[in-house]
């Protein structure tokens, strides 16, 4: 809503958050705060002028290229690509994303669109963690990477970020979390057998 997100500083922005649709659907932490406006603090912490692209119609295209699709998958792609360079308006700063699979096919395109897209993992690690100290870390955590982010050859920038944040980090096998798109939502035994699968790696 607008209250929630009035008391960040976007004048001149630096940076731009475009959420794609699982951060949308699963938008909202156990606290209450949602995953984007988190991303949002940190960078305010670390003083960086963020704002957000909003637009609850645009789409990435994943879903559509998962299916089969790949034409509908770019077309989808490509208008949501033009309606973020209307917003961001030929200025300097980055496009982050915030879900894996939808930067890695986003950047395909980007510079099509003169835009500097990046990933959530990339954002963090290179711009925010830089200017932050990390007070208390973590004891210890597994990480799982999404296709997404192996894909897009990530995967180090992942585990940078969990050793900066964790005493102890356990990589999971690089497997399917079942999501295949939006295929998880609409077929759920799809994902829990792959978190039955991740329960007996992690034990």
């Amino acid at each position: 809503s607008s209250r929630s997100t009035s008391r960040f500083n976007t004048n001149s922005p630096k940076a731009y958050l475009f959420s794609g649709c699982p951060s949308r659907w699963y938008s909202t932490l156990k606290n209450g705060t949602s995953e984007s406006n988190k991303l949002m603090l940190l960078a305010e912490k670390a003083g960086l002028r963020m704002s957000r692209i909003s637009d609850p119609s645009l789409c990435c295209g994943q879903p559509f290229d998962s299916k089969g699709f790949p034409e509908t998958a770019k077309t989808v792609m490509k208008n949501t690509l033009r309606h973020i360079q209307k917003v961001v308006k030929n200025s300097n700063a980055v496009i982050v994303v915030d879900t894996s699979t939808c930067s890695n096919l986003m950047q395909h395109f980007s510079n099509e669109y003169q835009l500097k897209l990046i990933s959530e993992a990339e954002f963090l690690l290179n711009s925010i963690l830089p200017k932050l100290h990390v007070a208390n870390r973590l004891p210890s955590i597994t990480v799982h990477t999404g296709c997404g982010v192996n894909k897009s050859h990530e995967e180090s920038l992942v585990y940078a970020l969990a050793d900066a944040c964790c005493t102890n980090v356990r990589v999971l096998p690089a497997t399917c979390c079942g999501m295949a798109g939006d295929h998880g939502i609409r077929y759920p035994e799809i994902l829990k057998g792959a978190i039955q699968n991740f329960e007996l790696e992690i034990v």
